[in-house]
C-alpha cells in the first residue's frame, strides 16, 4: 500500500501523535486500531522495509526542502491538501 492510498481523505490524516484510534487515542502506526496517521506514521506503515523507508524518506525530505518530516507535518498551518499533493507528486 502506498501512502497516497492510506491517506486517501482528510479523516485519515492527523497531526500530533503518529497515529490515532477511532476514539482519538494516540496509538502506534502499526496498531490495528489506528484509523488516521501523521505523514511520518504513514511512511512507516506503508514502507516497513528499512531500505524502502529510507528511499522514500529521502524523496520526501527533498520535496519539503530538508525539513524534518514530523516538523513539516506538525506545522499548524499545514493542510491535508498539501500532504495529499506531496504524496501524489512523489507517487508514494
Amino acid at each position: 500500500m502506498k501512502v497516497k492510498e492510506l491517506l486517501s481523505d482528510e479523516s485519515k490524516w492527523c497531526q500530533g501523535p503518529i497515529a490515532r484510534s477511532l476514539s482519538g487515542r494516540s496509538v502506534s502506526y502499526n496498531n490495528p486500531n489506528a484509523v488516521c496517521w501523521c505523514l511520518w506514521g504513514a511512511l512507516h506503515k506503508c514502507y516497513p522495509d528499512e531500505n524502502q523507508f529510507l528511499t522514500v524518506r529521502r524523496k520526501v525530505k527533498r520535496y519539503i526542502r530538508g525539513d524534518f518530516v514530523t516538523d513539516w507535518n506538525e506545522d499548524r498551518r499545514r493542510t491535508f491538501a498539501e500532504v495529499k499533493a506531496l504524496v501524489e507528486e512523489l507517487d508514494i
